[in-house]
C-alpha cells in the first residue's frame, strides 16, 4: 500500500531483471534471490494493463521500478517505515534529481528527472496469496499512473488505488474487506476514511468501500472523475457537484447508509 513520499533511499545498485533490446517496461532491483525478482517481474508486467484498462492506455510511466529489499533494515532504509510496523505490502517512494542530490525525498508525480520505485516489502510473498500479491502491485502501479500528493484526499487517492486493484476480482466485499468488514458494517463511520497507524488495513479497507460505494451507485466513469476532478484542483465539494450531483456531506451520508444494509 501506498506509505507516501518517505524515507532516504538507496543506490539502485544492479538491475536483477531488465530489458535487452529494447527499453524495459518493468526494472527490478533489490537482494532477493532472482527466481521472486522474475516472479515480480511478471506480476508487475500484468498489472500496467489493468492499471490501463481503468485509466487509459499509457497512464502508466514506464519503466516501472520495483525495488525488493531482502532484509527489513533494507526496507526501512528506503521507506522510512520502522522495521517492525505491520500493515504495508508496499510502498511507493519518489525523490526529484534536485532532492536526490541532497539526500532527502521530493514529491509530486512529475518530478523532473526524478526517480519513483515501488519497494516490496519482504514479507509480502510469503504472507500473500497469488491474488493479493498481485492486488499490492496493481494498487502501487495505480499510484504511478494517477499520482499522489496531487490534492486528492487520502481515503480517494488510496481508496481508488484499492478499488483499481479489485475491481475484476470475484470475491465478494466481505472477502475481499477481511477482517474489517464487520467493524465497518456494524458501525458505519460519518466521516471519510483517515489512516489508522494503529491497524492500517482498516482505514484503507474503508477508503476502498467509499470507492466501490461510489462506483455502484453512480457510475465507474464518475468515480474517475471525481478524483480526476479533485486532483485538478477543485475542492472535495466541487468535484463531488461536478462528478456525481452530490454535495460532499449528501455524498458521504449516502456512504454511510449504504454501508448500514451490506
Amino acid at each position: 500500500m501506498h506509505g507516501g513520499v518517505v524515507g532516504v533511499l538507496l543506490g539502485l545498485g544492479t538491475p536483477i531483471v531488465s530489458g535487452c533490446a529494447a527499453p524495459a517496461t518493468v526494472v527490478v532491483t533489490g537482494g532477493v534471490d532472482p527466481q521472486r525478482a522474475a516472479a515480480y517481474r511478471t506480476l508487475a508486467s500484468t498489472a500496467i494493463p489493468v492499471v490501463e484498462d481503468l485509466w487509459g492506455k499509457g497512464t502508466v510511466p514506464l519503466p516501472v521500478r520495483l525495488e525488493l529489499p531482502a532484509t527489513l533494515p533494507a526496507w526501512s532504509a528506503v521507506t522510512g517505515h520502522k522495521p517492525d510496523q505491520q500493515g504495508y505490502a508496499a510502498s511507493t517512494v519518489r525523490r526529484s534529481a534536485a532532492t536526490r542530490a541532497r539526500g532527502t525525498t521530493g514529491s509530486g508525480k512529475d518530478d523532473a528527472g526524478g526517480d519513483v520505485r515501488i519497494v516490496i516489502h519482504p514479507h509480502a510473498w510469503a504472507e500473500l496469496n497469488p491474488e493479493g500479491r498481485l492486488g499490492v502491485v496493481v494498487h502501487e502501479v495505480t499510484h504511478l499512473a494517477v499520482g499522489t500528493g496531487n490534492g486528492a484526499p487520502w481515503w480517494l487517492g488510496e481508496g481508488i488505488a484499492e478499488y483499481t486493484a479489485h475491481r475484476t476480482s470475484a470475491r465478494s466485499l466481505a472477502q475481499i474487506a477481511g477482517s474489517a468488514w464487520d467493524p465497518l458494517v456494524g458501525d458505519p463511520p460519518t466521516s471519510w476514511p483517515v489512516p489508522n497507524p494503529d491497524q492500517p488495513w482498516q482505514g484503507y479497507a474503508s477508503a476502498w468501500l467509499a470507492c466501490v460505494f461510489i462506483a455502484e451507485a453512480m457510475g465507474e466513469d464518475r468515480l474517475v472523475a471525481l478524483h480526476t476532478s479533485v486532483s485538478s484542483g477543485k475542492t472535495l465539494d466541487e468535484a463531488c457537484l461536478a462528478a456525481v450531483g452530490r454535495r460532499e456531506a449528501d455524498l458521504r451520508h449516502e456512504w454511510s447508509q449504504w454501508l448500514s444494509v451490506q
